[in-house]
């Protein structure tokens, strides 16, 4: 919730905001650019009849997914097209990129019923990230994500958190691209992700290229073909878009803030004036944020304007309580607030932090800014001292820890020793990489975090520490199987033994990732995870995994070998790459784990795995297994073996009294059964809540 007021003016040239500005649609019951460059054309059935986050209207866009589900009467793709091919028109020639100019797009949307990527706005071919062109989208995930490419450079991607776009509500999406340097995504006033796009030559010098691809268009709401379902998988069927802005210059961060400032306020980009007064650009958490950090952070930019900020006067207040804060110069007259809590907050906990502060006018403006946020409802993985940890740090790249081994079916060079070369000999097994290198030679999408990935009361934001240990397939042609073996742990008289590995993995449909364990040296092996595409996996009439038929049915596109036991070529048969033996695939449906094809984002987790065998054996081994034709890729980092000793569970009990006892955890309360729950700071046990005459509920939770 925003409490000061905001500076407004009306028309198309209000303040700096809209400098460089050359199209804005408001969508208010029409498609007219308030700038005047731009004469868009509707294609299908797209219209401004849906109620707009701001004013009276939004752009409604859908496509479904296969020409036989289009209902009599309508088209399969409805959007909106700001150039040709289907349209539009540009006589100035405002929205040419050439191989230089730097931009920005900006609009609030939502959208509530979905399946695969869908475009919101672009100007590529999105059947591949490696075609000429941006685009910005989502995922099956609720995702925002983009992808960029400019001609005869490389791809670059952006993937973000789950969820974070989907479920009905308005967002805010904002892209800059500085075309020499960087793109910075920002979701709903909040940066959320900065990362180089310009093309280097051999110099490390920007080599300007052009990112317009020959015969698409430039479209809201469909890629640059304006006929994209990736085959029939992709559509969307109640997509809206208000308020889009595309300037033809970087804007900053607090702009970005005060767009979405105006927004919650009603007001339209263009109606947007200077400030004043000090005012608010970026902050975070955003209002309303339904998943966000358990950690809790709070960080907001302060923009001097025609007055400047008092520093003295500034206070900040989480849940009513009054919080230390930092003040950081943050450039030519901006100052950030910041504050980070000591401890993460409860998972699905509900808080409120308020900012205060005053200028130094006179007479003195006073200014407030609330922001209700929920924490995402995560699990925090309490990891012990570990029995044994490799963190691959010191082992030299291009090796494996002393002991480990290695043994591979994949094609490629054997003589060609190059690991800045994915293609390489290097690459033919598992081989241990610094996390520098690794991110210089393959792209920044293997860097990502699964939200959210907490580990001892710490939020991770990265998997790798130093080094880590990589089985690449993506790069690669032809058929990849990869197999690395630890030595053996000597775990006599320890029990209740897991493994912990960080997982750095992306799911293919072509592809299998597999974790198992030995306690005989490698004759016999236990399963302890097997991650496949989802519609990879057989089930029965009733849903449920069917472990013989997922592990023995003939897999066309996957990869292929000869086993050095029989002299036979596989056939693609998820069985081929694991190490448990045919007779035991009945038991392994637990084992089996349905990862996402092509997601960037959720299989890089914290993996946490019950060994139950190995319990006080002298020898338990590791196998780790990627398989692949050209099939993504497979890291690991942190690999511990643990003694968990059980722990019991919280206990809560209440008394005809309404006294409430509870041990091993904490207390939170809600209105209702399903919540928000949020954590009773000062309740000790026995604790006697205050009747308010309403129902309330409790739980103990650790």
């Amino acid at each position: 919730m925003l409490v000061a007021a905001l500076c407004l003016a009306t028309g198309a040239t209000a303040g700096t905001l809209q400098e460089g500005l050359v199209t804005h649609f408001a969508f208010d019951g029409n498609f007219t650019d308030s700038v005047g460059n731009i004469t868009p054309t509707p294609v299908g059935d797209a219209n401004t009849d849906a109620a707009g986050k701001i004013g009276s209207g939004a752009l409604k866009f859908w496509t479904y997914k296969q020409a036989g589900e289009v209902p009599e009467g309508q088209q399969q793709f409805n959007y909106l097209a700001l150039l040709p091919a289907e349209g539009g028109s540009d006589p100035n020639g405002v929205l040419a990129l050439g191989t230089d100019v730097s931009f920005s797009v900006s609009f609030w949307v939502r959208f509530n019923s979905w399946s695969g990527d869908p475009s919101f706005f672009g100007n590529k071919n999105w059947n591949s990230g490696g075609n000429t062109g941006f685009v910005i989208a989502t995922a099956g995930d609720g995702r925002l994500q983009w992808n960029y490419r400019e001609a005869g450079g490389g791809r670059k991607d952006y993937d973000g958190p789950g969820g974070t776009l989907s479920g009905g509500r308005w967002h805010l999406v904002v892209w800059t691209v500085d075309r020499g340097g960087r793109a910075t995504s920002y979701l709903d006033g909040v940066q959320v992700d900065s990362r180089a796009v310009a093309t280097l030559n051999a110099e490390q010098n920007w080599t300007p290229l052009s990112v317009e691809p020959a015969g698409l268009g430039l479209n809201i709401g469909q890629d640059g073909t304006g006929s994209y379902t990736d085959g029939g998988g992709v559509g969307i069927l109640d997509g809206e878009l208000d308020d889009f802005g595309f300037w033809n210059r970087v804007i900053s961060a607090s702009e970005v803030g005060r767009i979405f400032s105006g927004g919650l306020a009603g007001v339209n980009l263009s109606a947007i004036a200077d400030p004043k007064a000090p005012s608010v650009g970026a902050i975070s958490p955003a209002e309303g944020a339904l998943n966000s950090n358990p950690n809790g952070a709070f960080s907001a930019t302060i923009e001097n304007a025609g007055t400047a900020l008092d520093p003295a006067s500034v206070r900040l207040f989480l849940d009513g309580n009054l919080v230390p804060h930092t003040l950081t110069p943050a450039g030519a007259d901006k100052t950030q607030v910041t504050y980070k809590p000591a401890s993460v907050l409860a998972p699905a906990s509900v808080h409120k932090y308020r900012l205060e502060f005053k200028d130094n006018g006179s007479p003195v403006a006073s200014k407030s800014t609330e922001v209700n946020f929920t924490i995402a409802n995560y699990t925090d993985i309490q990891l012990p001292a570990p029995l044994y940890l490799e963190t691959f740090d010191n082992t030299p790249e291009g090796e494996i820890p002393e002991g480990w081994t290695r043994q591979n079916y994949t094609t490629g060079p054997t003589d060609n020793f190059d690991l800045d070369n994915p293609n390489s000999s290097s690459y033919l097994d598992w081989v241990v990489l610094t996390k520098e290198r690794f991110a210089r030679v393959f792209d920044n999408r293997r860097l990502n975090v699964a939200p959210w990935q907490v580990v001892n009361g710490q939020v991770l934001d990265t998997l790798i520490n130093g080094s880590l240990c990589y089985g690449e397939s993506d790069n690669r042609g032809g058929n990849q199987y990869q197999l690395l073996f630890s030595k053996d742990f000597d775990l006599t008289g320890k029990t209740d033994i897991y493994l912990s590995f960080r997982n750095i993995y992306e799911q293919n449909q072509d592809s299998l990732g597999g974790v198992e364990y030995s306690i005989d040296e490698g004759a016999t092996w236990q399963p302890l995870l097997y991650m496949v595409d989802g519609p990879d996996i057989n089930r029965t009439e009733t849903g449920d995994i069917d472990p013989v038929a997922t592990m023995t049915t003939p897999r066309g596109d996957a990869a292929k070998y000869t086993n050095p036991d029989t002299g036979e070529t596989t056939d693609g048969r998820w069985g081929s790459f694991i190490g448990v033996t045919e007779d035991r695939y009945p038991t392994l449906a637990p084992f089996i784990s349905a990862r996402i094809n092509d997601n960037a984002v959720e299989g890089k987790r914290v993996e946490v795995l019950r060994m139950p065998l190995a319990d006080n054996q002298p020898k338990v081994r590791l196998r780790f297994a990627h398989s692949g034709t050209g099939s993504w890729y497979f890291g690991i980092d942190d690999v511990g073996l643990y003694s968990f000793a059980p722990t019991a569970l919280p206990s809560i009990s209440i008394s005809a009294s309404g006294v409430i006892t509870f041990s091993g955890g904490r207390l939170q309360s809600a209105p209702s059964v399903n919540g928000p729950w949020t954590d009773v700071n000062v309740a000790t046990s026995p604790y006697t809540p205050e009747r308010s005459g309403a129902a309330g509920y409790f739980r103990g939770i650790r």
